[in-house]
């Protein structure tokens, strides 16, 4: 770092209370986004209020330093990176200032996500417009910057079309506030100093001299977000007032930086419907648009047979195609909407009739309940979930994708487009937006190869001369940025892009405001993530990589997409909902993971940025499940650990957890004099110094006999015919809470079941989340041998803490390849599983006594993501009268030994915080149900109830007794 920015960095510290950073890993941190560029940021600052946005402003003008406004870095054309200040407004500045409701009116700060501001304004039954499908992580001056718009944007339109007014820094560090400002007041304003005086000066000339060439030469197709908005502005000249605020809409933080804003707020519909309709043919789906938007649905959403047939190969997901007719080429799904179910209806009814006249033979699915609805959707968003978790370097990647032609024009537009590709040998993926003209389609290529470079950048600019061809825009909702900014000299025309390059330099006149985009911009194949020369370096790995092609490879999984960034709801990622650092969010994990492996950080895998990264991630799975590319973090972080720990040797706090089974086995004969270790003062300071043990947590205690013991001293059963069934005894069960196993057995016994107890192994998961993967792998081959006779004799295995026989399932095949662990995975179930698929079978399978119980739930995160909570409940709604919830939480933030350690504590505290606490609190006559045994002793710590596993709160209602001999 070069002595200026040095200074730099010291003296916007002296001035301000933002967070600064100029280090090497923060910048890597912010050198990507959702896009295929990645270029290295000057510094970052992370601005507590306007104050230090103004502050940081002044700081880069005095040092001559451009600015780069970001959010949440889910830009898929590169506007978020660049060689520039980049200030992230996203972990302070995201409050609502107000929301009026009487004038459907909110004003924000920039820094807070559409979701988030979606659902604070649900309750007054209004929303913000637009809605693009990154909604949970994208932020109010992202979406503003980039002029976004979604699903509905027939109805809605673009974010212009409702931003009236934003507070903004200009390029000389003035604070100001656009909107409409009456023309008899744009005189006046003209006299000011500096940039503002500019531009009510310079800006309403340069629309009055140019008028007629705007209303000649802008491209008229309505869904536009690439260049300025000069037929917005232009429009104005005869109306009453000018608002130069639809300039800064879609400027990509080239003009100023938004600190607040004001949006105009649409009516949440009250009623929807949809339909779904089947093609046989692209060309058939595309030529039927123009005739559908006719009924005025408020949606018309596209999915091709690519991406039902990645859906149709995951079990989980081809079983809710329940709305799928036969063999579709293309699915529509036409939403309407409305505040009348009548309107809702004749809208079905006159979608049919439609049908009919125009000749279409195939199935009409109405679906309009919720639930169903939902489903579509989730199937949906699930489709482009697998589309983008495809393996190896050749990706469907961003860059032809934001393409809008008039609906009339698609099916001609998509015949050339789809011989273009074919042209270069490539295959695409497509889905999304039919009922504006703008189907995102991805090419699949690799961008490490120069053949996937130049096929890319063909392929875009042959999809914006056709574009133009079909009166239409390359850039329609995801902007121009670094990908597509080249096109617009001649997409436009040179007198339109000088007219941009003229308002560019009235707001900008020394172009320090996100310089290269929109105008003047950089080559595309330049600043690629990957390219001709990107290597990393070889690892041996431990775990079997070879599904991903290699460990690099699973990293470079990482898209950038930023799902992880999302707060409020789901479990991705608990450390980031936490702090909302980038650094502790999966993405940002990926990120330093991808510097190390490439060589940009010169430590590699023993980076103290890395380590710190990891150090937070709490290996709940989340991210294999819920990010679109399904990102493993908790297995990449095992092995980058076991990398590191190859030629440095772990902390003794991870030797400790990560041997519990050890300690436990050595601790339980002596249970009375350890458990007393544990609970007496001096004692207990000692252990907790020792092993950085935070002071306010309490170990478990141990159980002199184990499960196992009260196992073999059971009186001899005789043999019967019953089905057998075998019960793992994982290492918390056998030593620290038998209960849990004694009630198990007595619940499957009452289900019919003889159950035997397996061999107890420690299943490795302590090792594996402390990174003693060796050790881990031992163990697993050890387990696998004792397991693997079930599965041979076709018995299934039954297991009660959700993290262990989650460890067995997923990690096992990857960290002891072979047909043994698949057989050995195959054949373990959670307890609640196994018990939900009896009572599918036979609801009467299980005697339960009826009872007026209130059942909260909480489900383990490795539950969550690998399996989801549904066999728990359809388990608790067998019980008679029974009512059964969830906490609807993320991580209790406990995971294992990490809520332990004394670092961890504020944050495995606030994680709990986000939203399990609450719902606990809320519910104080519930019975928290909590399979985790991490999960009840964070609830038992924190809140002060005692939660219990599925099995305990069953054995209590079922109708025969646990014999004596097991209980004693």
């Amino acid at each position: 770092m070069n002595q200026r920015l040095q200074d730099f960095a010291a003296d916007l510290k002296k001035r301000s209370r933002a967070e600064v950073y100029t280090d090497l890993p923060t910048r890597l941190l912010y050198s990507t986004d959702a896009s295929n560029y990645q270029i290295l940021p000057l510094a970052v600052v992370v601005p507590r209020d306007k104050e230090d946005v103004l502050a940081t402003a002044a700081t880069c003008i005095a040092y001559d330093l451009p600015m780069l406004p970001r959010g949440g870095g889910s830009s898929l054309a590169g506007q978020t990176v660049g060689e520039a200040v980049v200030i992230d407004f996203t972990k302070y500045m995201d409050n609502i200032v107000e929301i009026d409701a009487e004038r459907q009116r909110v004003r924000t700060q920039p820094g807070i996500s559409l979701g988030i501001l979606n659902r604070r304004l649900a309750p007054h039954g209004l929303t913000v417009g637009p809605d693009p499908a990154s909604a949970d992580r994208a932020t109010i001056g992202g979406i503003i910057g980039n002029n976004s718009t979604g699903s509905h944007s027939i109805v809605y339109g673009m974010m212009a079309d409702h931003v009236e007014g934003v507070r903004t820094v200009l390029a000389d560090g003035q604070d100001v506030w656009l909107g409409p400002t009456p023309w008899s007041e744009v005189g006046k304003k003209a006299g000011s100093n500096g940039v503002a005086g500019a531009l009510y000066r310079q800006i309403p000339d340069l629309l009055r001299a140019n008028a007629a060439l705007i209303d000649a030469q802008f491209p008229k197709y309505w869904r536009r977000s690439g260049g300025y908005n000069l037929d917005y502005v232009r429009k104005q000249l005869a109306g009453d007032h000018l608002n130069l605020a639809k300039l800064l809409v879609g400027s990509e933080g080239t003009l100023g930086l938004i600190l607040e804003t004001e949006i105009g707020l649409v009516p949440i519909p009250k009623h929807k419907g949809l339909a779904i309709l089947h093609y046989p043919s692209h060309e058939a789906a595309f030529r039927a648009v123009p005739g559908l938007l006719s009924l005025n649905p408020s949606a018309v959403e596209l999915i091709d047979d690519y991406l039902l047939a990645l859906t149709r190969a995951a079990p989980s997901w081809n079983k809710r195609l329940t709305f799928i007719e036969g063999d579709p080429t293309v699915v529509y799904i036409v939403e309407f909407a409305g505040d009348d179910e009548g309107y809702i209806a004749d809208r079905m009814n006159a979608l049919e009739q439609h049908l009919r006249r125009t000749g279409y033979e195939q199935a009409v699915v109405k679906i309009t309940d919720r639930a169903g609805q939902a489903n579509v959707w989730d199937v949906r968003k699930a489709g482009l979930g697998l589309l983008l978790s495809m393996r190896g370097d050749a990706k469907p990647l961003p860059g032809i994708e934001d393409v809008a032609v008039p609906p009339e024009n698609l099916a001609d537009y998509m015949a050339d487009l789809f011989a273009a590709i074919k042209a270069r040998g490539v295959k695409p993926a497509m889905y999304a937006h039919a009922s504006a003209g703008c189907i995102h389609v991805r090419p699949i290529l690799s961008l490490k190869t120069q053949k996937g470079i130049d096929d890319l950048v063909g392929l875009v600019t042959d999809a914006a001369a056709l574009a133009k061809k079909y009166n239409g825009v390359p850039s329609s909702e995801h902007g121009d940025g670094l990908a597509r900014s080249y096109l617009n000299p001649d997409f436009f025309g040179p007198d339109i892009y000088g007219l941009f390059q003229q308002v560019k330099s009235v707001f900008d006149p020394n172009n320090r405001m996100n310089p290269g985009k929109i105008v003047d911009p950089l080559p595309p194949e330049q600043n690629l993530r990957y390219g001709t020369d990107y290597q990393t370096i070889s690892v041996d790995a431990i775990f079997d990589w070879s599904a991903d092609g290699s460990f690099a490879q699973a990293v470079e999984m990482c898209n950038g997409a930023g799902v992880c960034r999302k707060l409020e709801i789901d479990v991705m990622c608990p450390s980031f909902k936490a702090t909302k650092d980038e650094i502790y969010s999966t993405r940002g994990r990926a990120n330093l993971l991808r510097s190390a492996l490439a060589g940009d950080l010169p430590d590699g895998l023993h980076d103290a940025a890395l380590a710190d990264a990891l150090d937070l991630c709490l290996g709940c799975k989340a991210c294999k499940s819920e990010c679109p590319s399904s990102v493993d973090m908790t297995k990449l972080k095992e092995e980058a650990l076991a990398q590191k720990y190859r030629s440095e040797s772990p902390p003794l706090s991870k030797k400790v957890f990560g041997n519990i089974d050890k300690l436990s086995a050595l601790a339980a004969p002596l249970a009375p004099l350890a458990n007393f270790t544990l609970d007496f003062a001096p004692t207990k300071w000692m252990i907790q110094k020792a092993f950085h043990i935070h002071p306010k947590r309490n170990l478990p205690h141990f159980q002199r006999r184990t499960f196992s013991a009260r196992w073999r001293a059971r009186a001899a059963k005789q043999v019967d015919d019953r089905p057998r069934l075998a019960l793992y005894p994982d290492t918390f069960t056998e030593f620290n809470e038998p209960e849990v196993g004694l009630a198990a057995v007595k619940v499957l016994e009452a289900a019919g079941f003889r159950v035997e107890i397996t061999q107890q192994q420690d299943c490795g998961r302590p090792a594996l989340s402390q990174g003693l993967v060796p050790g881990a792998k031992n163990r697993a081959e050890k387990l696998i041998r004792i397991l693997l006779p079930y599965a041979q004799a076709g018995i299934p295995v039954i297991g009660l803490e959700p993290s262990s026989v989650l460890t067995i399932r997923d990690d096992y095949p990857d960290l002891v390849p072979g047909p043994a662990a698949k057989s050995v995975a195959g054949n373990i179930f959670l307890f609640d599983e196994y018990l939900a698929e009896l009572l599918e079978k036979n609801p009467d399978a299980l005697p339960l006594k009826a009872g007026q119980h209130h059942f909260l739930v909480h489900g383990h995160c490795h539950q969550k993501a690998l399996v989801g909570e549904e066999p728990l409940f359809k388990v608790l709604s067998a019980i008679p009268n029974a009512q059964a919830e969830s906490t609807n939480a993320g991580c209790c933030g406990m995971a294992g030994a990490f809520g332990y350690d004394a670092d961890h504590y504020d944050i495995s505290v606030e994680i709990a915080n986000d939203r399990m606490l609450p719902a606990i609190a809320s519910h104080p006559d519930a019975i928290v149900i909590a399979n985790g045994t991490s999960c009840r002793h964070q609830i038992d710590d924190l809140a002060g109830r005692k939660a219990v596993h599925l099995a305990v709160a069953l054995a209590e209602l079922v109708e025969i007794n646990l014999s004596s001999e097991l209980a004693s």
